[in-house]
């Protein structure tokens, strides 16, 4: 019971250091939970399974404590969150089932990952525009941040279209004919 957890250990700070025979304490069990659950409403084993954003929202909103703590491997729940939805996005899975989350922090979109690349440069880079445009007309949601190597999200996005533009003329290059 998580309110059970804030009550005896977040909020009583003679508890919350100490450690038992293995030299864990009563946060670090509650991060391990906290990451299973996490796990869990990602859903990162099932590739077909869209992941709970709203429960996934409340318990960063909720377990700010947790949110940036990282685990044996080196990540955090927003680094799962961020693989997740970058995924989703570059499927170009339907942006509903990520609204939510849009909708609950559109903070989480202004985050970076190792190449300091945002979910909405991803959008941009895949030339899910509908999916872009839904990410930067929502208050919040940061436009001007740049990446690791300087680009922003309009310069992903007419990379994208500077693509396209080259494949359509490469195409019509090999065949002729269909200029006809």
């Amino acid at each position: 019971d998580w309110q059970y957890y804030r009550d005896n250990v977040a909020y009583l700070p003679e508890f919350k250091d100490r450690k038992d025979a293995s030299g864990k304490t009563a946060e670090d069990y509650g991060f391990e939970v906290f990451m299973e659950i996490i796990e869990s409403i990602l859903d990162r084993e099932n590739q077909f399974a869209s992941p709970e954003w709203d429960e996934y929202a409340g318990f960063l909103k909720y377990f700010t404590e947790f949110k940036d703590r990282k685990d044996d491997t080196g990540k955090s729940a927003v680094d799962y969150g961020m693989e997740v939805l970058v995924k989703m996005i570059q499927d170009g899975e339907d942006d509903s089932k990520y609204g939510v989350l849009l909708e609950e922090m559109p903070e989480f979109f202004n985050l970076k990952d190792a190449n300091g690349k945002t979910p909405v440069m991803y959008a941009a880079e895949a030339g899910v525009s509908d999916y872009m445009l839904s990410m930067i007309e929502t208050p919040g949601v940061d436009v001007r941040i740049k990446d690791n190597a300087g680009k922003s999200v309009y310069q992903y996005y007419e990379d994208f279209l500077n693509r396209e533009t080259q494949t359509v003329n490469t195409n019509y290059a090999n065949d002729p004919a269909a200029l006809q």
